[in-house]
């Protein structure tokens, strides 16, 4: 008789094989055909999973003026884009930065703001979110340059992990820290040496600070407004848009301005806010492009 635990490992290996096809066939047939084909399959296989039962709860906290109708529609489109970013990190990072700069288009502004990055000695502070195709930003960083430091959460399936750390253990520009408690103390000092630091902040932190965010408290982590405000460091936003449901894509790098009135609990409260609020700006913009099978708003 199989138990639990075996059970489980069998099941993670079984997707662990699945993806090392799938990579195969990616590789084969390009980044256009392979984002289509893996959005695709992930619009009808997502909503009859779990998962989905809580992205359309979700919604309807976040969002309570929208019709059923609209939030699985926006559902949907969530899980069209999560496939399409399976095939992409495995061709993106398989590219060279000529190669995807075809697909990536960068305003003036944000121009302006990779050149203040690229050009700066200083540590820095720079925060995104599970929003569009977030991974894009360490191929942007590795072409620039500019050495950078990044927390990554081992996802459940190790054998999974394992694929996704060969791609990412690829760009020798960006470190990967694992999460926890000496991830911080590697943050803290990585900051002191100059690095960026890359964080990605919509997710729920059982000890963080528990502020608004679309409409309902959220625990959110105070990291960005603690490092900010503590060693007095710079911070900037990052967005990438994906545009309608191709692979090209909007980078969006914003300066960004934290609360600093001398009163640092309360500063650090207020920034935590403000970063809420522009995470909050991107969603509405466009909603489909958010990760909403995250429970957020666990109590």
């Amino acid at each position: 008789m199989i138990n639990k635990v075996e059970w489980t490992d069998f099941i993670y290996k079984l997707e662990a094989f699945g993806l090392k096809i799938l990579e195969k066939i990616f590789l084969l047939i390009g980044l256009k055909w392979s984002s289509f084909i893996s959005g695709l399959l992930m619009v009808l296989i997502g909503p009859l999973t779990p998962p989905s039962f809580l992205a359309l709860r979700n919604l309807k906290k976040a969002m309570p003026e929208l019709t059923f109708f609209q939030r699985f529609k926006i559902m949907l489109g969530m899980w069209n884009n999560l496939g399409k970013n399976i095939a992409e990190f495995v061709l993106i990072n398989n590219m060279s930065f000529e190669e995807i700069q075809k697909y990536i288009n960068i305003d003036d502004e944000t121009q302006k703001n990779l050149e203040k990055i690229k050009n700066s000695k200083d540590g820095e502070l720079i925060f995104t979110a599970h929003f569009g195709n977030w991974e894009i930003f360490s191929r942007i960083f590795e072409y620039l340059n500019v050495p950078t430091s990044g927390v990554y959460r081992p996802l459940n399936n190790k054998y999974v992990d394992e694929i996704v750390l060969k791609y990412r253990k690829r760009n020798k520009i960006v470190e990967m820290i694992p999460k926890g408690a000496n991830g911080v103390m590697k943050l803290v000092r990585s900051l002191k040496e100059g690095r960026k630091i890359l964080m990605l902040v919509d997710q729920r932190l059982s000890n963080g600070l528990n502020v608004k965010f679309l409409n309902n408290d959220a625990k959110t982590t105070d990291s960005i407004a603690t490092f900010a405000l503590k060693y007095n460091r710079k911070v900037y936003s990052t967005v990438v848009f994906r545009r309608s449901f191709s692979s090209f894509f909007d980078i969006k790098v914003e300066e960004f301005d934290v609360v600093n009135t001398g009163n640092l609990k309360e500063d650090i409260e207020a920034t935590t806010i403000k970063i809420n609020e522009k995470i909050e700006e991107w969603i509405r913009l466009k909603p489909e492009q958010w990760f909403w099978v995250h429970n957020r708003w666990k109590q």
